[in-house]
């Protein structure tokens, strides 16, 4: 089940951050407003928080790994495609930073995740 979680939030978070990628294309205030960094940060709390709701029955250390690759995945994949697309450079050095943050992003997301799995009233 965890595994299943994972494809499931890693795919869905890229897809997310490919799609802020584009909307950066056609709206240039997220490239001169510098929104990229915030909005892919978000976008890796999410992936985590998204990761933790799919892996029930998973321990917490397990939960936090999971979804600290897959926040950590996707924010390197949009800095990547940002890249790719032109609008801005991505040294080896902003994406170690984008990849490290959107680890970072997605384990604080797989706690509140768990945390809000746990003190739902059961269905």
């Amino acid at each position: 089940m965890v595994r299943r979680a994972f494809w499931r939030a890693a795919t869905l978070g890229s897809m997310l951050q490919a799609a802020l990628v584009l909307l950066g294309l056609a709206l240039s205030s997220l490239r001169q407003d510098n929104l990229y960094p915030i909005g892919s940060t978000l976008l890796a709390l999410l992936t985590g928080v998204l990761f933790a709701r799919w892996a029930r029955g998973a321990q917490l250390l397990a939960v936090l790994w999971g979804a600290a690759v897959c926040g950590g995945i996707s924010s390197l994949l949009g800095t990547l495609l940002v890249a790719l697309s032109g609008q801005a450079p991505a040294p080896v050095s902003t994406a170690l930073v984008a990849g490290v943050t959107g680890a970072l992003a997605g384990s604080v997301g797989g706690c509140l995740g768990s945390l809000l799995r746990r003190s739902a009233p059961p269905a």
